[in-house]
Parts: structure tokens; sequence; C-alpha cells
């Protein structure tokens, strides 16, 4: 592989992160709502390679590490609008290392973590000398550093939250499939449609969640009504209403009752989302105030709806957008649009129910006899592939041509902190 390339070692502020993903967001509502929110979330339709059924599973890198819940959404997102065979990325460092060539190096996902500053605590008098001075920054030191402090001088530092983005890319924006085939095939191998699970008359059945209904093993209790026709969530109660399963086999063929039991699951895992919002749990605001303000209302809705996308993708198929919250279309198109924290506080939210959603669900696994999903990445892990990418040495492209004209918007090195600090649900 030749070297004469110029590397993407910077990272992107949390505003340019959350811009990309408004854009994404915004540009998939708008196309759901335009096929009459007849498709999923992702859009994505079953591929074939060698003759096997494959689908996108688990954003993952090259070791096979997942991601969290934010990164999964969109680089789902990403994977499904751009027909990739998998949802397999790898920094460019690890292209290099591969001997494998990005051909498509201007279109990066940006993987978003947290990283964590330390500020020296100031009195007031401190503050107002340094302002007068003309320096407007405190300086920081990063997260080693502090550690390596004695503690009485740990002591001397407030810690704050940054979220930074850096970039990867799909395999499929690499030639590996043609230098390095025998290592491409392997990749894909991970994404053949394992064993599909059905009933007699062909309904999509889920014996985790099944478990965990009957068992009553949730956060709060359900309770199933033949005469309810869609799963809620009642606030005052505690408590998740919903159908009897055999209620959702309207389809005329069993391919239709596969898809509507699908539907059934995922409409559940939306409440389940709602449930975790109450004081006690997660304390979530557009919970609270979810019958007295329609923002917040159309807000929560959003972020179960991602929550239950996210969720169901993992185990193997695109949620349906439920067509009872088109009314919230034009709120949510409102809120992407006119404020930067609208997004991040969702992500947030999102993060944390299906992090719950999945401990929960891993568990139902285990007492049935089936398969746990794999745990997801965390931040910190994300921020430890970024760092190898940055310790690529300046005399790696000092004096060399470049062939690849990289954007100066890519390699944006401001940071931004992060600032994010009887009712029945549908």
């Amino acid at each position: 592989m030749s070297t004469n390339k110029k590397y993407i070692t910077g990272t992107w502020s949390g505003d340019k992160l959350i811009s990309k993903y408004v854009d994404m967001l915004t540009n998939r509502l708008k196309e759901v709502k335009a096929s009459d929110w007849k498709k999923g979330w992702m859009g994505v339709d079953r591929k074939k390679f060698e003759g096997k059924d494959i689908y996108l599973g688990f954003p993952q890198n090259l070791r096979g590490g997942h991601y969290n819940g934010s990164n999964l959404f969109f680089l789902f997102l990403d994977a499904s609008r751009n027909n990739y065979h998998t949802p397999i990325y790898l920094t460019e460092k690890q292209a290099k290392d591969l001997g494998v060539w990005i051909t498509d190096i201007r279109n990066p996902m940006p993987i978003s973590f947290y990283d964590t500053r330390y500020y020296k605590k100031e009195t007031a008098e401190e503050r107002n000398y340094r302002m007068k001075s003309g320096k407007e920054k405190a300086k920081s030191i990063d997260w080693k550093t502090w550690k390596d402090l004695p503690k009485e001088e740990r002591d001397k530092y407030s810690s704050y939250p940054i979220l930074r983005a850096f970039f990867v890319y799909n395999i499929d924006q690499t030639d590996m499939e043609k230098v390095k085939p025998e290592l491409y095939n392997k990749q894909m191998s991970k994404f053949y449609i394992p064993q599909e699970f059905k009933d007699s008359e062909g309904m999509y059945i889920n014996k985790a969640l099944d478990h965990m209904i009957e068992n009553q093993d949730w956060a709060c209790r359900f309770k199933i009504d033949k005469y309810t026709k869609y799963p809620c969530y009642n606030v005052g109660r505690d408590v998740i209403t919903i159908p009897e399963k055999a209620q959702y086999k309207i389809g005329k063929t069993p391919d239709e009752n596969y898809v509507q039991g699908q539907v059934y699951y995922s409409s559940i895992v939306h409440e389940m989302f709602h449930s975790l919002g109450i004081e006690s749990r997660l304390n979530r605001k557009t919970l609270a105030d979810y019958s007295i303000d329609d923002k917040a209302h159309a807000k929560e809705e959003l972020s179960a709806e991602m929550s239950s996308a996210v969720f169901c993708y993992m185990l193997g198929f695109d949620a349906k957008i439920d067509d009872r919250h088109v009314a919230y279309f034009s709120s949510w198109l409102q809120g992407l649009d006119n404020d930067p924290k609208y997004l991040r506080s969702i992500l947030s939210d999102v993060k944390k129910g299906v992090d719950q959603i999945i401990e929960v669900y891993n568990k139902e696994c285990l007492a049935v006899g089936m398969k746990p999903l794999m745990e997801v990445k965390d931040e910190k892990e994300s921020s430890k592939e970024q760092s190898e990418d940055k310790t690529l040495k300046k005399s790696e492209t000092k004096g060399k041509k470049t062939t690849q004209d990289i954007p100066k918007e890519m390699v944006e090195r401001e940071l931004t902190p992060n600032k994010v600090k009887g009712l029945s649900l549908s």
C-alpha cells in the first residue's frame, strides 16, 4: 500500500458530532415519512453473501468490540443507508497496519466518547485575577496525568466530561475484499442469520422476553389484557399493560405473521423504556413532564422509539416506527433543528435505557438456554481505539505529498464541554 496519504488523526468537538447526528436522524425521519411509515428505523433489507442470508448485526470494530448505545444507533443507520454488507468499522491506523486502502476517505463516521478533563479548583479571587490577566481558559490535565498525582494534589482538581469523536470507516469503504479476501470473508461470516424462532403459524417468538413477562422479571409489573389493542405504560400504577400475543396474528401469510411477532416485541420494549423513567429509576424529566408539556411528551416518545430500534436490531430485526407517533413528527424535527442539546440529551437517555434492558434480557437468556447478547463497548474502550490513531508520529507524514485532500473541518481539535446535566404512555 502506498504511504503517501494524509491520516485523519484529529477529533471533532461535541457540537460538530451532534450536528452530524442531527442531519442523519432528520434525513432518516423524512425518508420514513415519505414511505408512509411502512419502513423500519434502519430500512434494511436482508442481503446475501456467498449464498447465505446475512443481517446487519452489532456494529463493531475489527477486534469484535461492540460500540455503545448512541454509537450503535448511528452506525446501524450509516451501514444501512450506504448499503454496506456489515457494520464493521476500522480506524485509519488499523487500515494502514493491515495494508488496506481507504477508498472513501471523505466520508468517515464519528465515534463518540467522553473524555474527562481536570481543572484546578479556583477561588473567586483567583478566577477574577485570571480573567483580568487575559487568560480566558484555565489549564487542564488529562485523566492519566491526574491519576499519577498524589492524593492531596488530586483533591485540588474538579473533573469535567467533554464529548468528543474520532473517525472510523466501514470495511466496504476499503479495498479489503480485493486485497485481503480471506480476512473480508471471515468478517462477513460473523453476520450470517442465525436460527430464526417461529411458532407453528410462522410468528416470530422470543423465549427470553416471554420468560421475562411470564415471570414478572422486569422493573415493573406486566398485565396481559385481551381487551387492550396496544401496549401502554401506566405511570401511577407502574404497570405495563399488553395485549395477548395472539392478537398480533393478523397476517395473511407466515411471513406477515413473522413480522407481526417482531412488532409485538418492539412495542413492549418501547414501553419498557418508558417504565425506566420514573423518579425511583432513571428519573427522566421528559417522563415527569409527559402530561403537561407537549415538547417533553414528543421527546420522550422519540427516545423510546430509538431505544426500541437499537435493542430490536440487536435481536436481528428492524423495528418499525409506530404509526401512532406520526403526530410527533413535526415536534421531533423542530426539536432537532432548534436546540443542539435536544439530541444530546436523547442519546444519553437511550444509552442508559438500552443498557438496563440488555442487562435484564441477558439474565433471561441464561434462564431459557439462549445465548446472551454481547456486552457493548463503553466510552473508555472507544477512547483507547481513538488513542491508537493519535500515536501516529508526525514523521510518518512529514514531507510526504498528500494525495487525498482532507477538508479542514475534519481535523478540527476544538473541544466543547458537555453541559448536559394516573398517566398512560403509548
